[in-house]
């Protein structure tokens, strides 16, 4: 039988994996339409964000709890930890389109100064997440 809390948490769990898989969907045809017109595609660090996000969604919230290898609180600090990584996307999503700052001219380049600062609160915050986590 599977657990009230843990199905109660599957709800939003997959309401933000939905959004996140739409994003990432949406990040990938961009790239593929780059790539088309003879440019260079790729993945940028806020798509690395995305991916460990929905994976942290799947198997930390999801998976694991229902095959019982984990506690419910563990799938509950999950939802926490997906929940700011998906944040952090989107974020360094705008970071990267540099949207934080629209009075310089945009640079065209993989990792910029915006998005860098973005990813780097968002590995900060989450691991001050995790540490308090683990030591409550």
């Amino acid at each position: 039988m599977i657990d009230a809390d843990l199905k109660d948490l599957w709800t939003p769990t997959g309401l933000l994996l939905g959004f996140q898989v739409t994003l990432f969907k949406w990040r990938l045809e961009r790239e593929v339409e780059v790539g088309d017109k003879g440019d260079i595609p790729w993945l940028v660090p806020a798509d690395y964000v995305s991916i460990l996000g929905m994976l942290t969604f799947v198997f930390g919230a999801v998976l694991l709890p229902l095959l019982g290898l984990v506690s419910n609180g563990f799938a509950r600090g999950s939802f926490g930890l997906g929940s700011l990584l998906f944040v952090g996307q989107a974020l360094g999503l705008a970071g990267h389109y540099q949207l934080f700052n629209r009075t310089q001219k945009r640079k065209f380049v993989w990792f910029p100064a915006q998005e860098r600062i973005v990813v780097v609160m968002t590995i900060f915050v989450c691991a001050g997440y995790i540490w308090l986590s683990v030591t409550k």
